[in-house]
Order: C-alpha cells, then sequence, then structure tokens
C-alpha cells in the first residue's frame, strides 16, 4: 500500500492524470485471480479527534493489521500492529491514543459453531499493545450484539459504552462501561434474554431498552425521559418472528421522550426515519424519507450519541446529512470528486476528514480533506494493485418483467467491449434480502476484466426498493424470482448483448440457489452452473432449524411442512435428473449460514443422475468468502470452468 501523499496541485490535475492513466490501459498486466481475490489493501481510514492521526486496516497477507500515519509528520515512517488472521469489522478512535478494532473468528466445526466477535483497543504510540476489552472473558462473545458501540462517554477518560451479553439465568444484553486502557468492564445498565437494542444520550444514560417476547411474537419498547427516572412500558408491538422490526430504535431525538426511528409506514411503502413519541405512541413527524429507495442506515455520532444523517442506495450509496453545513459539505464533494463520495471520519472540529469515493469502473478510493490547507489529497485505492487502469465498467440494466414489475439490475462489460454477442455471466446475489450496485464488484469485475459480460439482477425479493417489492418475492421461490432472473437473460440475448449459446451462471449462498435452480428449470438457457455455499435441498434444511428458523422459511416460502410437495417442488436436489449443463459447487467449511451437507447432497444427487459436477471444498471459509486464499482460489477454480465451456 502506498504512504499517504501530500498533493499540493488543484484537484482537476489529480484528475485529468487519472484519467490519461486510465486511457493508457493498453499495457495493463494480465488480469489474474490474485489481483481480485485479494482483500481489499485497505477496508478502513479512520481520523484522530485532534486530526493529527490516521488508522487504517490493512490486510497484510491474510491477516488483518492496523497502521498509523502521522499527518504532523507525512514523511515519518508509518506504525502499526499485525493482528492475525482475524476477520476485521469495525475501527473506531475513543480518544487521541488509542483505536477500536472489532474483531471476529469462528469456532467450531462443519456449521457446529458459531461466529465470535469481540473489540481490542490498540495504542497509537505502541502498537504492541493491544488490550482485549472485557479482558476476564477467555472466548470471543457471540457476534450478536457484541458490536454495540453506543457511547464514547467524552466526558469519563478512556472510557467507553459497549452492548455486551452477560451470562447466568438473571443476564441479557446490558450495557457495560470498558475501559480501552486496561480492558476492564462493569456492569453499566443491565438488560435481560429478551433485551435486542439500546437507546443513550450523550452522557451514556440508557433512554430506551427495546424487547423481544419469542414465546408470544411481540417487541416490546421501554423508554424513560431521564436516568433517574424508571424505565415504562411505552408500547407493545406484534411482530411475527421471521418479520423485520416494525420500529427500528436509532438514537435520542432532540426533545426529551423523543427518538429517532426507522420504519415502513402504511402509506409510503419505502423505509424512512422519522421521530417517535413515547408519550403519543405514535410517530410525530418525518424526518427523511425517499419516493423510490428506503432508508438503508442512520449516520451514527457515537461521540454525541446522535443521528446526524441517513444514508441510502439509489445506483450506488449516497449520503444525506440533517445539519446544514454538512450538506453544504457533502454538495461540494460531489462537485470536485468523480465517482461518488461520502465522508468515513471526521476529526472532532470537523476541520479534517476521511473521504470514500466509490466508482462503476474502478475500485472505491480515499482522500484526505483539510480545512485549514484548502486541500483534498489522494491517499489509497482500496485495491491498491488495480489502481489506475480501468479494467470494466457498470451500467445500469434494468427491465419490466413479464408480470409488469420494473426489475433494477447491472450490466458489467469488459472496459474495451464493444457490448455485442459476448458470453454471459449471470451472478444473483444472495441473501435473498439484499441488493447489488453500480459500484465496483470484486467479482463481477475480475469475470468482466476476463472478456464476459456479468449481468446482476435484482429481482424482486432484493432490498432497497421498498417493502412491496421485497415482499414480491415471498413465496416466490423457483418461480417469479427465479422468472425475474430468466427473462433479464432472454432479454440481453434479444438486445444482442449475450450470445445465447454460451452462457453460465454463478452465485452465492440465496445465488447459489438461483445457479442450480436455473440449471433444474432453465436446463436449455445455461452452458454451465457455478453455485458456492447455496441451499439446494430445502426440506432437508429444515429439519435442523430453530422454531424462529422455520417461522423465518415460512414467511417466505409458505407453510411448507404442510406442503412437503411444494418444498420438494422449489428443491433443485430434487431436480437433478433435469440438469444438463456441467456443474461446479464450492462450500466453505466454516459456514455457519448454510449447512455444508447441502452441497454434499447435491453433489451426490447429480453424481447419483450421472450428471457432470465437480465439488471444492474450502477449508476455513466461512460464508461471507472472508480470506483472500479461498476468494482466490474461488475466482481461479470458476474462470478455468467457465472458460473451459463458454470462452472463445
Amino acid at each position: 500500500m502506498m504512504g499517504l501523499r501530500t498533493i499540493l496541485a488543484a484537484l482537476a490535475f489529480l484528475l485529468v492524470t487519472a484519467s490519461a492513466t486510465a486511457l493508457g490501459q493498453q499495457s495493463s498486466p494480465k488480469v489474474t485471480p490474485e489481483m481480485f481475490g485479494s482483500l481489499p489493501s485497505i477496508s478502513d481510514v479512520v481520523i484522530s479527534p485532534d486530526g493529527n492521526t490516521l488508522a487504517v486496516i490493512q490486510n497484510e497477507a491474510g491477516k488483518t493489521a492496523v497502521i498509523f500515519y502521522s499527518l504532523e509528520n507525512p514523511s515519518a515512517t508509518p506504525t502499526g500492529s499485525l493482528i492475525g488472521e482475524v476477520k476485521a469489522r469495525g475501527l473506531v478512535w475513543p480518544n487521541n491514543d488509542r483505536v477500536l478494532l472489532l474483531i471476529s473468528r469462528y469456532r467450531g466445526q462443519h456449521h457446529q459453531g458459531a461466529e465470535f466477535a469481540r473489540w481490542v483497543s490498540v495504542s497509537k504510540d505502541s502498537p504492541d499493545d493491544v488490550m482485549r476489552l472485557f479482558s476476564k472473558q477467555t472466548i470471543f462473545n457471540y457476534t450478536y450484539g457484541s458490536g454495540g458501540l453506543f457511547s464514547l462517554l467524552p466526558q469519563k477518560e478512556n472510557k467507553v459504552l459497549i452492548g455486551n451479553w452477560r451470562a447466568g439465568a438473571q443476564g441479557g444484553y446490558s450495557l457495560y462501561e470498558a475501559d480501552v486502557v486496561t480492558g476492564d468492564a462493569k456492569l453499566h445498565t443491565d438488560g435481560n434474554w429478551d433485551t435486542r437494542h439500546w437507546v443513550v444520550n450523550r452522557d451514556g444514560d440508557a433512554l430506551a431498552r427495546i424487547e423481544y417476547d419469542y414465546d408470544n411474537e411481540l417487541r416490546k419498547i421501554f423508554t424513560r425521559t431521564t436516568a433517574a427516572d424508571d424505565f415504562v412500558e411505552t408500547q407493545v408491538l406484534e411482530q411475527k418472528l421471521g418479520d423485520s422490526a416494525r420500529y427500528g430504535f436509532q438514537a435520542a431525538a432532540e426533545k426529551p421522550g423523543q427518538f429517532y426511528v426507522t420504519t415502513t409506514p402504511e402509506k409510503n411503502d419505502k423505509r424512512g426515519l422519522f421521530i417517535y413519541d413515547a408519550a403519543e405512541k405514535s410517530i410525530i413527524e418525518t424526518k427523511f424519507q425517499l419516493d423510490n429507495y428506503d432508508v438503508g442506515s442512520i449516520i451514527y455520532d457515537a461521540r454525541t450519541a446522535e443521528s446526524i444523517g441517513v444514508r441510502y442506495t439509489d445506483d450506488f450509496p449516497r449520503t444525506h446529512y440533517f445539519d446544514i453545513r454538512d450538506k453544504a459539505f457533502q454538495f461540494e464533494l460531489e462537485t470536485a470528486l468523480s465517482g461518488v463520495p461520502a465522508v468515513t471520519s471526521w476529526s472532532a472540529d470537523k476541520s479534517k476528514a476521511v473521504i470514500v469515493s466509490f466508482h462503476h469502473d474502478k475500485p472505491h478510493e480515499y482522500y484526505l480533506y483539510d480545512e485549514l490547507r484548502g486541500t483534498l489529497d489522494f491517499f489509497s485505492s482500496s485495491y491498491e494493485q488495480l489502481r489506475g487502469i480501468s479494467y470494466a465498467r457498470t451500467e445500469k440494466y434494468d427491465y419490466t418483467a413479464s408480470d409488469g414489475l420494473k426489475i433494477p439490475g447491472y450490466l458489467t462489460l469488459p472496459a474495451t467491449s464493444n457490448s455485442r454477442n459476448l458470453p454471459l455471466i449471470v451472478l444473483p446475489h444472495g441473501g435473498p434480502a439484499a441488493r447489488d450496485t453500480q459500484a465496483f464488484d470484486w467479482w463481477a469485475h475480475f469475470y468482466a476484466a476476463r472478456g464476459y459480460a456479468v449481468y446482476q439482477p435484482n429481482f424482486r425479493g432484493s432490498t432497497g426498493y421498498g417493502r412491496s417489492f421485497r415482499e414480491a418475492g415471498h413465496l416466490q421461490w423457483g418461480k417469479k424470482m427465479q422468472s425475474d432472473i430468466t427473462e433479464g437473460v432472454e432479454k440481453l440475448i434479444r438486445d444482442g448483448v449475450a450470445d445465447s449459446s454460451r452462457i453460465c451462471i454463478v452465485g452465492a449462498s440465496y445465488g447459489g440457489y438461483a445457479a442450480m435452480a436455473g440449471a433444474a428449470f432453465t436446463p436449455d438457457l445455461y452452458a454451465c452452473v457455478v453455485g458456492v455455499s447455496g441451499v439446494y435441498d430445502i426440506p432437508y434444511l429444515l429439519r435442523r432449524q430453530s422454531e424462529s428458523g422455520e417461522e423465518w422459511w415460512k414467511t417466505r416460502l409458505g407453510d411448507i411442512k404442510r406442503e412437503n410437495k411444494e418444498a420438494y417442488a422449489i428443491s433443485p436436489a430434487h431436480h437433478a435428473k433435469n440438469v444438463k449443463a456441467p456443474v461446479l459447487l464450492m462450500h466453505g467449511k466454516d459456514d455457519i449460514i448454510v449447512p455444508f451437507d447441502q452441497s454434499r447432497r447435491m453433489t451426490r444427487l447429480l453424481k447419483k443422475a450421472k450428471k457432470q459436477v465437480t465439488f471444492v471444498e474450502l477449508d476455513g471459509e466461512d460464508h461471507w468468502l472472508s480470506r483472500a486464499e479461498t476468494r482466490t482460489m474461488l475466482l481461479d477454480e470458476s474462470i478455468k470452468f467457465i472458460d473451459r465451456h463458454i470462452g472463445r
């Protein structure tokens, strides 16, 4: 990774030279799986409250490192700490001397374990000083809730407020005051086993406790106006298991007894941010809502425990601030930088900031803003090995399904392609409650860089487009969700983009299901199939589900225990005889979301039906393809397979 470089010339010069570099792509190095399969050189950049130091998560030979760069002395050698073979989940400065890093690690074997997480504190001046928060605990904590950083407690030196699970019959999800220097933690506010979330004020006082009663399928809201008050059960809402929360409590609003909540109102099915009044037991004001897209998340300032804005995605990640000065700054960024910029970190006085800019033709890039100097300097690409060269470009590709529903999607093409009669890779996303965007995608861009068109449809059931679009996917596995993909491919053929004889479908998780469903239910459309960590045998999967897991499936597939014929009808594993295309299956042995057995069973049934199938086991890999070694293997094995069947 390149060190911090001070660029004193005008930003316009930066953009001109970057364009000139891209024009020189004829001399681009050969595209290899390692170039795109490597984890990002940088996955997070945050600036210290005083604005003097950058902390960066870097990936060093598959290991996580926290590196510090001095902004007071840019020529100084960066210092850092190698954390090890863990997954970095977040980075934040609690003060000017230390950073907190959220890490996770798998414990267990073959779907019998879980992903565990914890915060560690790293000293800027002594990077070898790495302290585990909750240091008396010998193991990581379950990921659920353990990443909840509610307040940096600026009035208490070296203290932060974190949500964590307390063991024992009287335990539950509680708030703890943790010391970032010693790692010690003490109970701050007691929760219970039904507690799922907290809302605090800038002093760290808990003002709301959100519970979920699994037995009666109720979400309960307890509030108090000040820390001296008792919690009062404010409201009880019906919420079926597997359904999203009606109200997502995010932060305290300006007036006592009021809270910022995200929800989807009846009159407009797009999720927005609203002000909820505990005394009125209802929403009293709309803070932010869009006509076409859901609010994705709030921008939460842990220094003040405030919601200062929201993020949402149209085709790219977007930012909307509430403060007029922050709005003006965001507008200036969008005017000055190519791509779609967003602030990832501010100094305490907001005179310095770290900016990330998203692009459709290259990995996202980081910049450093300095108000005093009046500069906006390039810091690094997230993938340094790909910087300066445009291998592919991603375009919008929307179409209207046969029943009239608009299906958004994206088409990634080789940078030098004329977009005509190309071999096509269909890459449906996982979830299925997720979505793809127009921003750089390491998987799609690798295939496009190797000469393929890549189609990523946001079929019905995808998130971000409102409740009705998401719920249009309920009960549609293997049906309209699948036909959305099929009809998009057929349109690409009619438009002359795709060669109808050279189409491969590739996907992971739900995308793996969609890939095998394509092979089983539209066998003449695809010349090859790659399924990664997919669900293939739904009846077999359901036998291993908990009650809450069963309810999740019931919402999306119907009462499949009473309709076994339906469960079998939409399971690719029970239609292996229909498959014509050669199949490559891959699955991580440490997957805690989709059992490893799903791929083993699919392989066995394909072989029994005398079909062509290869199964690659991914040692030490989770459901999210978190390791560079495994990503590289995935790209290497799949591109060789795809080249063999639909390559030129």
